[in-house]
C-alpha cells in the first residue's frame, strides 16, 4: 500500500452477474499500481463471496470490507476510511475499467509539472439491449474545454467545467482535497453524485483531462439509478439542496450558483417526462417547496449566465408559483398546455 499512488473503492449491491467483469477488469491492468476497496453493502446474493475470493486471490491488489445495507453513498463514504494513497476514485460494481486505464492516469501524473488535483477521464458507455458502444454523454464538451483553454484548467476560472455531467466514477481526485474538506458523500438518497460534482470542482485548483483513461458504464441492465421512475425521483431535493446549501454557505460565485440552477433545470425537465403516475404528483410538490425556499438570486444568475429558453423560464416559474404550480400536479395538464405553448410560438413565428 504504501507504493501505492491510487485507491479505488468499489460499492458492491447484489451483482453477481456482473462483479467478477468489474473486478477482472482490475486484475488486468497493464499498470497496478493501485489498491482496491471492496465495499460490501449487505448484498443478498453471493456477490459477497465474490468480492472475498478476490481480496483472498489478490491480496495485494485487493481488500475487503462490509456492512448492513446502507446505499451507494454510505458504501462509498466507508471505503473512504481505507484509503491511504494520493488519489482516489470510485468504481460501480456492474461497471469496469478501460484496458489502460491506470497506465494512462500515471502516465499524465507524471507528465505535469505540478501535481493535478483533479483529473477528467472520458468513459465509455455499453448498452446490454444492443451490445453496443458509444461514447459518454458529453465527452465532446470536455475535449472541447480543454481544447479551447489548455491543459491544465482550474473550475474557478474556467467555469464551464461546473456543466460537465455529474459522475464521480469519471474522475481520479486528490485524497488531501477531499480530508482537508471533511467531505462525505449523501447519505441515504439517490443522485449522491450531484453535491461532489461541484464541491470536489470548487476546491481543485489544477484540473486535467486524460482522454485515454476512463471506466465503461453499462446500461440497460435494469439496475441503474438514472432507469428508476419511483419515489427515488424526489430525491432530486434533497440533492439539490445540500448542494446549494454548501454553495450558498460558502459564497460561492453567481456563475457557480448559476451551474447548480443549470443542472438542476436540467433534471426537472428529465424527471417530469421520466416518473412514474403514482410518485408524479409528490414529486411535483416537492420540487414546488423547494422553489418556494430556493433564493431567488440563484434563479436570476442561471438567467444571466445560461441564456436559458422561455420554456424554462415559464416552467421554474410555475413551479414557484403557489397557484399555477397545481397545472403541473396532473400530467393531463402539463401536457395540454405545452401543447397550447408550442402552437401560440408557430403562431409567432
Amino acid at each position: 500500500m504504501d507504493k501505492k499512488i491510487l485507491t479505488v473503492i468499489v460499492p458492491i449491491y447484489n451483482v453477481e452477474n456482473f462483479l467478477r467483469q468489474c473486478l477482472d477488469s482490475l486484475v488486468m491492468q497493464t499498470n497496478t499500481n493501485f489498491h482496491a476497496v471492496l465495499v460490501n453493502d449487505g448484498s443478498t446474493d453471493t456477490s459477497g463471496a465474490i468480492a472475498k475470493e478476490y481480496s483472498e486471490r489478490y491480496k495485494e491488489m485487493f481488500s475487503y470490507c462490509e456492512q448492513e445495507n446502507k446505499g451507494l453513498g454510505a458504501a462509498r463514504n466507508l471505503g473512504l476510511k481505507y484509503v491511504c494513497t494520493p488519489y482516489v476514485t470510485f468504481l460501480d460494481s456492474d461497471d469496469w475499467w478501460k484496458p489502460r486505464n491506470m497506465e494512462s492516469i500515471i502516465r499524465a501524473i507524471q507528465e505535469c509539472d505540478a501535481d493535478p488535483d483533479l483529473i477528467f477521464t472520458c468513459p465509455s458507455v455499453y448498452d446490454m439491449a444492443t451490445n453496443g458502444y458509444s461514447e459518454w454523454r458529453d465527452n465532446d464538451y470536455i475535449k472541447s474545454i480543454f481544447s479551447k483553454y489548455g491543459r491544465v484548467l482550474s473550475p474557478r476560472i474556467i467555469t464551464e467545467l461546473y456543466s460537465t455531467e455529474a459522475s464521480v466514477c469519471r474522475i481520479v481526485v486528490k485524497t488531501d482535497i477531499l480530508r482537508a474538506n471533511d467531505f462525505q458523500f449523501p447519505e441515504g438518497i439517490k443522485w449522491e453524485d450531484v453535491f461532489p460534482h461541484f464541491a470536489i470542482l470548487n476546491w481543485s485548483q489544477r484540473c486535467i483531462l486524460v482522454e485515454e483513461a476512463g471506466f465503461v458504464y453499462r446500461i440497460n441492465s435494469g439496475k441503474q439509478t438514472t432507469a428508476l421512475s419511483d419515489r427515488s425521483r424526489l430525491d432530486i431535493v434533497p440533492a439539490f439542496a445540500t448542494a446549494f446549501e454548501y454553495a450558498l454557505e460558502k459564497q460561492w460565485s453567481p456563475v457557480e450558483l448559476a451551474s447548480i440552477f443549470c443542472m438542476l433545470m436540467s433534471f426537472i425537465s428529465w424527471f417530469l417526462k421520466a416518473t412514474n403516475k403514482e410518485t408524479y404528483p409528490a414529486l411535483i410538490k416537492c420540487l414546488h417547496m423547494f422553489a418556494v425556499v430556493l433564493p431567488n438570486e440563484c434563479f436570476k444568475y442561471y438567467i444571466r449566465f445560461f441564456c436559458p429558453s422561455r420554456k424554462q423560464k415559464i416552467l421554474w416559474r410555475v413551479l414557484k408559483s403557489k397557484v399555477f404550480y397545481r397545472v403541473l400536479l396532473s400530467p393531463y395538464w402539463y401536457e395540454f398546455f405545452k401543447r397550447i405553448y408550442y402552437k401560440l410560438q408557430d403562431w409567432r413565428k
